[in-house]
C-alpha cells in the first residue's frame, strides 16, 4: 500500500493511526502516505475492497499481495469474500475450479467464509453493511460456480436447501426479512421470498408446494406474534417437517420457546439475526442428511419473488363532515438533513461502533449522494389542534371544533406501580395538537431501486437514511407545534407519542387520526392492517403538559419507566 510498516497485514484503523503518527509529530510522512490515507478514508468499508484501494493509489492492492498471491485458491477466494473484494474472490474460485476443486469443496469454502464473518459480527467486530457487502461477493461466487461447473449443478440431492421467507399478515416492514434473504443466499441456501403481509395459510401452502426445508417469518409489531402462533399451529396440523424460524423486533426468545416450540417440538427456532438463522439451518439440515453429505452443496437458485401488499384506504363514514383544513408544511431535503440524527443511524441502525463512526458517515453520505442524483425528496406534513374530552375507561375524544368531527382513542394503563396512562396528561380545558408526515412514494421508489442494485450494504444504509429523515421530519413538525404552544402561552413543548408503541393506543388508531387531519391531501393513509402507507411516514399526538412522561408497558404487565 505504501511504506507504512505492515500496512498489508493490519486493519485500516491501525494503518490510519500509523499514518497519523507520521503527520503529527513523528517525523515526515513517507512518500505516497497522503494518497494512501485518502484512499482509506474513501474506501466503502473496513478492510476495504482490494480493487478500490488499487484504483485509488495506483499501486498493488495490499502491501502483502505477493504473499496473498501465494495463498491456495480456496483460501484466496475466502479472503476475497471477507474483504468484499469481488475480483479477488472470483479469481480464487476460478483458480480452484481449474485446479480440480469439487463443487462441494467450493461451496463449503464460500459458506465457511460467511460463517467466519458471522462470528465477527456476533462479537461486535463487523458492522452489518460490511457483512452485506461480503454477502454480495459470496452470492457472486455461487453464481459463478454454476457457470464454472454447469454439468454438476442441480442434480438430485446436490440442490441447495430451499427456505421460504415472508413477513406475517398485517406487517409491511420488510427490511429485516430482506437482510436475512441476502445472508442466506450468500451462505448457499435458495430463498423464495413471498414478500410482506402474508397470511399463515399462504405461507404454509408455499412451504408444502416447494418442499421447503425451512420457513422464516418476521414481524416488527407485537400483533405479529399471534400470526406466528397461527402459522406454527397450522404447520403442526398439516404435519409439516419444515423448520420454522421466527425473528424480528417484536419477537423474544422466551416467546418462541414457551409458545411456539410447544406447538412443534424440535421444529421451531428463534432467529435473533441472520447468522443465528444460518446456525439453526445448518444444524437442522445436518440432522436430516445421510452421513457424508453436506448441506452446503450448490444447486440452482430460484428467482426470488418479492410480493407486494397493496394497501386499501379506509374511507370516512358516509355523510360525515370534512375536518377543517389542517395546516400544511413542506420540508426540503436540506431541512431534514439539518435535523438528521447521524450518530443514531450509524450505531443503532447500521451497527457501527463509535470508533468507526467516520466509516458509517461515509456510507450514509454515499446513500445521500445517490438520493440527490435521483432528484431528492421532500416531506409533506399536516398538523392541527383539537379539543380533548376525557371519557370513562381512559378513552379520549378529540374534537375538530370547525367541522364537528370527532374520534375516540383508548389509552392503556399500567397494571401495577404508578398505574400511569398517557390519558392522565390531558386536560378537558386544554388542547390536543397532532400531526402526520410522509416522505411520499418517491422515497419508497428510490429504496426499491437500491434493493435491485449490487450493493446490499448501500441498500441497508438507504433504508436507515430514509427512516432517519422521516424522524427528522417528525422532529421539525413537533418543533412547529412547540412554537405554537409557546405563542399560546403554554410553557411546555409537549411530549410526542405515536400509535402502536407501548403506553399508546394500537396502530388501529392511525386511521381515525389521519381522518381528523385530512391526511389524504398529502397521499397518506392507513391500510387495512392499520399501517401507514407510504412506508416512511409518521403520525403522532403531542401532549402539552410538563408532567407528561415516556414509559412502556408490555403484555405481561411489567412496568418500565
Amino acid at each position: 500500500l505504501c511504506s507504512v510498516p505492515g500496512a498489508g497485514q493490519i486493519g485500516p484503523q491501525e494503518t490510519l493511526a500509523r499514518l497519523a503518527a507520521h503527520f503529527f509529530g513523528a517525523g515526515p510522512p513517507p512518500e505516497g502516505a497522503l494518497e494512501a490515507l485518502l484512499a482509506l478514508a474513501e474506501a466503502p468499508q473496513r478492510g476495504a475492497p482490494a480493487e478500490g484501494l488499487a484504483a485509488a493509489t495506483g499501486k498493488a492492492a495490499y502491501a502483502g499481495d505477493e504473499a496473498r498471491g501465494s495463498l491456495p485458491p480456496l483460501e484466496a477466494m475466502a479472503d476475497g469474500i471477507s474483504r468484499a473484494a469481488r475480483s479477488l474472490a472470483l479469481q480464487g474460485l476460478a483458480d480452484a475450479a481449474a485446479g480440480g476443486a469439487s463443487r462441494a469443496e467450493l461451496a463449503s469454502a464460500i459458506a465457511a467464509a460467511m460463517s467466519e464473518l458471522g462470528i465477527r459480527y456476533d462479537r461486535g467486530g463487523l458492522a452489518l453493511p460490511l457483512v452485506l457487502r461480503s454477502a454480495d461477493v459470496a452470492r457472486a461466487c455461487f453464481d459463478e460456480l454454476k457457470a464454472v461447473l454447469p454439468e454438476t449443478i442441480g442434480s438430485g440431492s446436490a440442490a441447495r436447501p430451499l427456505v421460504v421467507l415472508s413477513t406475517v399478515k398485517g406487517d409491511l416492514h420488510d427490511i429485516g426479512k430482506n437482510l436475512v434473504a441476502m445472508v442466506l443466499e450468500s451462505a448457499g441456501y435458495q430463498v423464495l421470498d413471498l414478500g410482506t403481509d402474508k397470511p399463515a395459510e399462504a405461507i404454509a401452502a408455499e412451504a408444502a408446494r416447494t418442499a421447503a426445508v425451512a420457513v422464516g417469518v418476521s414481524g416488527l409489531l407485537t400483533r405479529s406474534l399471534d400470526e406466528m402462533e397461527a402459522l406454527a399451529s397450522l404447520l403442526a396440523r398439516q404435519g409439516s417437517a419444515a423448520l420454522l424460524l421466527c425473528g424480528g423486533a417484536a419477537v423474544e426468545e422466551d416467546f418462541v420457546r414457551e409458545r411456539l416450540e410447544a406447538l412443534r417440538p424440535g421444529l421451531v427456532r428463534y432467529g435473533k439475526d441472520p447468522f443465528a438463522a444460518i446456525d439453526a439451518l445448518r444444524d437442522f439440515c445436518s440432522a436430516l442428511e445421510p452421513k457424508g453429505q453436506s448441506s452446503a452443496a450448490v444447486g440452482p437458485a430460484i428467482a426470488a419473488s418479492e410480493g407486494s401488499a397493496g394497501g386499501i384506504p379506509l374511507q370516512a363514514s358516509p355523510g360525515a363532515p370534512e375536518p377543517r383544513q389542517a395546516r400544511a408544511a413542506y420540508y426540503t431535503l436540506d431541512d431534514l438533513l439539518a435535523r438528521l440524527d447521524r450518530p443514531t443511524i450509524a450505531q443503532a441502525r447500521l451497527g457501527y461502533p463509535r470508533a468507526e463512526r467516520a466509516a458509517a458517515y461515509a456510507l450514509i453520505d454515499q446513500a445521500l449522494e445517490s438520493l440527490r442524483k435521483e432528484g431528492g425528496l421532500r416531506a409533506s406534513c399536516l398538523r392541527s389542534w383539537f379539543r380533548p374530552r376525557k371519557l370513562a375507561g381512559d378513552c379520549l375524544e378529540l374534537l375538530d371544533e370547525e367541522s364537528g368531527v370527532t374520534a375516540l382513542f383508548a389509552f392503556p394503563r399500567e397494571k401495577s406501580g404508578l398505574k400511569r396512562s398517557v390519558y392522565d396528561y390531558y386536560d378537558d380545558e386544554g388542547w390536543a395538537p397532532a400531526f402526520c408526515l410522509t416522505l411520499g412514494q418517491e422515497a419508497s421508489a428510490w429504496l426499491n431501486k437500491q434493493k435491485r442494485g449490487e450493493d446490499s450494504g448501500l441498500y441497508l444504509a438507504a433504508h436507515a437514511l430514509l427512516a432517519g429523515l422521516a424522524e427528522a421530519g417528525a422532529a421539525l413538525a413537533h418543533a412547529g407545534i412547540a412554537k405554537e404552544l409557546s405563542s399560546r402561552g403554554l410553557p411546555s413543548p409537549g411530549k410526542r407519542y405515536s400509535f402502536g408503541y407501548p403506553a399508546c393506543p394500537g396502530v388501529e388508531a392511525n386511521a381515525p387520526l389521519l381522518g381528523l387531519l385530512g391526511a389524504s391531501a398529502i397521499g397518506l393513509y392507513a391500510n387495512a392492517e392499520h399501517q401507514l402507507v407510504p412506508e416512511f411516514s409518521v403520525s403522532a399526538i403531542v401532549v402539552p403538559n410538563n408532567a407528561a412522561r415516556y414509559f412502556t408497558l408490555n403484555e405481561r404487565g411489567k412496568v418500565h419507566g
